[in-house]
């Protein structure tokens, strides 16, 4: 229970900090032989997703394979392509040399282009 209180206060602390105007979130998946990890997943995001919530910030799921497919232009993209694109969009080489920052780096660029926000226009225009 504290693991789940921190990363809820944390969470809660930064919506406070930069109230954002969208949360954006991946979808839950697990193999089944690993039903224990999905239910701890499960719980981690219900608290991400309740901090939102609680600051009435729009949570907006991505399938992994969606995310992928709209920053690197293939759902079935490895990590190390993962991680490639997403350097390339933010334009900071170094940005994403840890898998998990990648991920969630390519959650937030998925739903910056789905969403048409202007900063994906703005990169773009100086390409």
């Amino acid at each position: 229970e504290q693991r789940l209180f921190m990363i809820y206060s944390a969470i809660r602390d930064v919506i406070q900090e930069f109230n954002p105007h969208a949360v954006a979130i991946e979808d839950l998946h697990s193999h089944a032989r690993f039903v224990k990890t999905a239910i701890l997943l499960g719980h981690a995001r219900g608290v991400a997703v309740m901090a939102a919530g609680e600051a009435d910030v729009p949570v907006f799921n991505y399938q992994p394979t969606r995310a992928k497919n709209i920053v690197t232009g293939s759902g079935r993209a490895d990590k190390e392509q993962v991680k490639a694109a997403v350097s390339t969009h933010l334009r900071a080489p170094d940005v994403a040399k840890n898998e998990h920052v990648a991920d969630a780096f390519s959650i937030a660029i998925c739903h910056a282009i789905m969403a048409g926000s202007p900063a994906v226009e703005a990169i773009e225009a100086t390409k």
